[in-house]
């Protein structure tokens, strides 16, 4: 059963790419929570919330991150460039993907050492037709 349904279903994987672009921004910062809403044409939704991405609540430098998972870079506590999760979202094969839109919650310092209150980073409803790029 579990094949057929799956064979009724369209797979979409979608990329974050976090880093830090001001200079005005916390010298670190560490993500606390996100919340992310896709909708397909049909007008169905699928809502992803939670403490991490996929079990890692980077810490935001100057220069990079640090992952809150040893195992994503054994050799270095701070990686160079981008954070970046890879997520997914069925949809009925019926449909298509309509658009995306979420919020991350940083706390500037680190969750075990804030240096400020919490802020929000919203990224505005994306709609598919008018990404500059976008894989099905």
């Amino acid at each position: 059963a579990s094949v057929a349904y799956e064979s009724l279903k369209r797979r979409h994987v979608y990329a974050i790419r976090i880093r830090r672009v001001s200079d005005d921004a916390p010298e670190r910062c560490q993500l606390r929570s996100h919340r992310f809403t896709i909708r397909s044409h049909s007008e169905t939704t699928s809502t992803e919330s939670g403490d991490a991405l996929d079990g890692d609540s980077p810490i935001l430098t100057r220069d990079g991150f640090i992952s809150s998972r040893p195992d994503n870079n054994p050799f270095s506590p701070e990686t160079r460039g981008e954070f970046i999760y890879y997520g997914s979202v069925s949809v009925s094969a019926s449909t298509s993907l309509r658009s995306f839109r979420g919020e991350l919650e940083f706390v500037p310092g680190s969750l075990g050492s804030p240096t400020g209150p919490p802020f929000r980073v919203v990224f505005p409803e994306l709609v598919a037709g008018e990404l500059d790029f976008m894989y099905s």
